[in-house]
């Protein structure tokens, strides 16, 4: 019996036929059945999709079929992030500018949110000017670096 829990467990986190659906298009889902829609993205998302896990960051973020629990949202925002997904990449630098369940960091934030402009997110964009403007330029120059040594990784 023991035996059998480590494949019950990794079973109950592979993707099914309609994940991706249900999932991507979520805006409807998670109003008629928010808890749906976090299931369908969980499966994904502990695959690796960097995608599933940015919706996992909002839903945690907004607490829609899941408790709303901004630790978890910030740890989602992170994993997609990493692999280079630009409404990742904007909202975990809105939580590093805010403090919002990790220290407040500008540093961070800018890295984040420029790393989102550079793929045409316009409100990372501007955001980013926001953040800027209360750094000094060595704050900003720390954001460059680390803008510059940024690579993506691969699923996580």
């Amino acid at each position: 019996m023991a035996a059998l829990l480590p494949l019950a467990m990794t079973a109950a986190f592979q993707a099914r036929a309609g994940d991706a659906e249900d999932c991507y298009n979520d805006a409807t889902l998670r109003q008629t059945e928010p808890a749906k829609a976090a299931a369908a993205c969980r499966r994904l998302a502990e695959q690796g999709d960097a995608q599933a896990q940015s919706v996992m960051g909002v839903l945690y973020a907004y607490g829609e079929g899941v408790p709303q629990d901004f630790a978890e949202a910030s740890k989602w925002y992170r994993k997609a992030a990493d692999q280079g997904n630009a409404k990742a990449q904007y909202h975990l630098g809105l939580m590093y500018a805010k403090g919002r369940s990790v220290p407040q960091d500008l540093v961070q934030a800018l890295m984040w949110l420029d790393l989102a402009a550079a793929q045409g997110d316009a409100l990372a964009a501007r955001s980013g000017d926001q953040v800027a403007a209360k750094m000094t330029p060595a704050q900003i120059k720390e954001a460059e670096a680390r803008i510059a040594a940024w690579k993506p990784t691969t699923s996580q």
